[in-house]
């Protein structure tokens, strides 16, 4: 933490500086650009690209992505396959849909809440379970890019179905993305699309289409004017996306449906900005082509190269990180014709994501702090059957990251995740008087008592003197300090923080030799309560210092 000191924090007891007032000070962007990194790759790197691209690497796949190198690491983690997989009934009480048989295509029902909780515990059990796999954190950045509100829409199904739009495409074409997410049910309700109709048009997606899905708002250059589109673009989008609905009332709510005579005929036209564009009447096409004229300019690739930079590599932006990495990186996009995945890879594997100093630049998200906690430690919470794995993922994932302030699925409005935008706090939003302390209190309780949720009958606890066994030379504690402060952060540490951290082992007025002494007792004896209680005890209080130093907020 030497290095950047992204927080300077106080004293909560357990030593100077850990988590209680902070202040952020911004790092300063490397000048490198996209240039292919041809460095040393090492663990540090290997374990800076796993982290932004999954949730949780654990030991053994960090450990895999250093022999793979850089270039094999990137092949694999873009190597997304699509895949059938369901989120199933856990309700018995569900009038449409049998316990354990799938929802996504029965009708509508009463029991919304547990179909809901049943997504939810699904899809973040498929964010903890897929493993060196980059289409898990790319659909997690589309559904901030593409907000909606999972309680808004209040339709589970319409949920999952624009769940698997943004998996299925996550590394495809942003321009064809967005043209099925303008058809999706949920965006229809959640942007009230479905109310678009010719006698009275509705701008709600109009005004989102442009501001946040596809160009941005720029600069107010003019009353009505934000440079890269007008209000009377937005009111010409407007009826041009007319006459799309979902039919509820008929039972076929699963899809959207276009009514010619919901649909305005007139000639829309647009500014300037887009050459003056006359879109005529073309019914239900006339929306794909509204699209299209959107994305003939790069403005739209400057946009996504912007966010994707945010997303995976860091929020401070100044001229020279625009000039050498976000303009190329929009260039590689439109020279592409909207698809990302040379640009993805391209920066992944570039000298500035590479650089020593990006390692660390970002404040975990909640859902990156959940699942490093989950993971590193082996928590194992998939449980016995499908329910279990829904639950458990509902009670230990969702709830965690929703007290964290990141509720999945539920953004807090169509602009997203504030950490993601609101200048000039950005990621550090993360962090606050509430989920700061909050997050101490989450890893404490898991290495104290497990993980226990509602109608659980025991927690789910994990051996640390298991895990420390797996370490070669453990009765060293400088080598079990080194190998989990490699684990565990992305930066290195001062001598004075291992030396902080070995006072967990090594407490005050025992001789230099205590942790290899009660470490060798351990091993000669294994059945021993006393000295097994006795290591477990130093164990807790050295991972609960570990995990909450400023170093391990950082990702």
């Amino acid at each position: 933490m030497d290095r950047r000191k992204f927080l300077s924090i106080g004293n909560m007891g357990r030593e100077p500086n850990v988590l209680n007032d902070f202040d952020v000070v911004a790092i300063t962007p490397p000048v490198s650009g996209l240039s292919k990194y041809s460095g040393q790759w090492d663990r540090q790197r290997a374990w800076h690209l796993l982290s932004r691209t999954t949730y949780g690497p654990t030991a053994a796949e960090i450990s895999e992505s250093l022999d793979l190198g850089l270039d094999a690491t990137i092949e694999k983690l873009f190597d997304v396959s699509n895949d059938t997989d369901l989120p199933l009934t856990i309700s018995k009480a569900d009038p449409a849909a049998a316990y354990g048989e799938t929802f996504v295509d029965k009708a509508r029902s009463s029991a919304e809440g547990p179909r809901r909780e049943a997504l939810l515990g699904w899809w973040a059990a498929r964010m903890n379970n897929t493993r060196f796999d980059i289409s898990e954190k790319m659909t997690i950045f589309w559904s901030n890019h593409y907000s909606t509100e999972l309680l808004i829409i209040n339709d589970a199904r319409h949920s999952y179905q624009l769940y698997r739009v943004l998996r299925d495409n996550c590394i495809g074409n942003f321009r064809e993305l967005t043209k099925l997410v303008t058809l999706t049910p949920a965006m229809l309700t959640y942007l009230n699309g479905d109310r678009n109709i010719a006698q009275s048009p509705n701008e709600n997606y109009a005004r989102e289409l442009f501001e946040l899905f596809t160009v941005g708002k720029g600069t107010q250059v003019a009353p009505g004017d934000y440079t890269n589109y007008t209000e009377d673009d937005i009111k010409a989008a407007a009826k041009a996306l007319t006459g799309w609905t979902v039919r509820r009332r008929s039972g076929d709510d699963l899809k959207a449906e276009f009514i010619s005579i919901l649909h305005d005929k007139s000639t829309k036209q647009f500014s300037p900005i887009f050459n003056n564009t006359q879109l005529s009447n073309q019914e239900e096409d006339e929306y794909s082509l509204l699209i299209d004229m959107i994305y003939e300019s790069d403005t739209a690739a400057k946009y996504l190269a912007r966010k994707l930079y945010i997303y995976f590599v860091n929020d401070v932006i100044d001229q020279t990180v625009t000039s050498n990495v976000i303009d190329p990186l929009a260039a590689i996009i439109f020279e592409d014709g909207y698809e990302i995945e040379r640009a993805l890879k391209t920066l992944l594997a570039s000298d500035h994501f590479n650089d020593v100093t990006m390692a660390g630049s970002m404040i975990k998200t909640p859902f990156d702090f959940v699942a490093d906690t989950l993971n590193k430690l082996g928590f194992e919470i998939n449980g016995n059957n499908f329910e279990e794995q829904y639950r458990n993922h509902l009670n230990f994932f969702v709830y965690y990251a929703a007290a964290m302030e990141q509720t999945l699925s539920d953004p807090p409005s169509v602009a997203g995740w504030p950490a993601y935008y609101q200048q000039p706090a950005m990621y550090r939003l993360w962090l606050n008087s509430v989920t700061l302390p909050l997050r101490q209190k989450i890893t404490d309780g898991v290495l104290v008592v497990g993980l226990r949720g509602r109608n659980m009958s025991r927690s789910i606890t994990v051996d640390l003197i298991e895990i420390v066994e797996t370490i070669s030379n453990a009765e060293d504690e400088y080598t079990v300090i080194d190998y989990f402060t490699d684990l565990y952060y992305p930066v290195g540490i001062s001598n004075a923080k291992r030396e902080f951290l070995r006072k967990s082992l090594v407490p005050e007025g025992q001789p230099e030799y205590f942790w290899a002494y009660i470490w060798g007792t351990y091993l000669a004896d294994k059945e021993n309560d006393e000295v097994k209680n006795g290591v477990n005890g130093l164990l807790i209080g050295f991972f609960s210092n570990l995990l909450a130093s400023a170093e391990y907020q950082i990702n």
